[in-house]
């Protein structure tokens, strides 16, 4: 599996981090992710907006639970996931947004080895 494959149920961490356009560490006042399935074409929401605090050095650790990697349709090997970022730098809602794809693999258990 390549780093942007989870197995199904099981946990994972992605990093993200804030600069201004000085490329110095700037985080925003209010930061927040949702994760969504896009296998089948359509978005459908597996975590709804989540909201979270990014330190002072603009680099925050958003985990990704079990129940974000269970497969919906059990009759996939794979799915496709979407992870949206949005943070907010002022009070006019200046919005920076970012997303990051991720797969999904089902994991197989063999059948008949003693």
């Amino acid at each position: 599996m390549d780093n942007r494959t989870l197995p199904q149920r099981a946990t994972g961490f992605l990093k993200v981090a804030f600069y201004n356009t000085n490329h110095d560490p700037e985080p925003p006042m209010q930061a927040k992710y949702r994760i969504d399935d896009i296998s089948s074409g359509v978005a459908v929401e597996v975590r709804p907006d989540t909201y979270f605090t990014v330190p002072l050095d603009g680099i925050a650790e958003i985990k990704i639970e079990m129940t974000d990697t269970d497969m919906i349709n059990p009759d996939n090997f794979i799915e496709y996931r979407r992870l949206s970022v949005v943070g907010y730098f002022n009070q006019n809602s200046d919005e920076v947004p970012g997303t990051y794809d991720f797969n999904i693999s089902r994991v197989l258990i063999p059948q008949g080895i003693p």
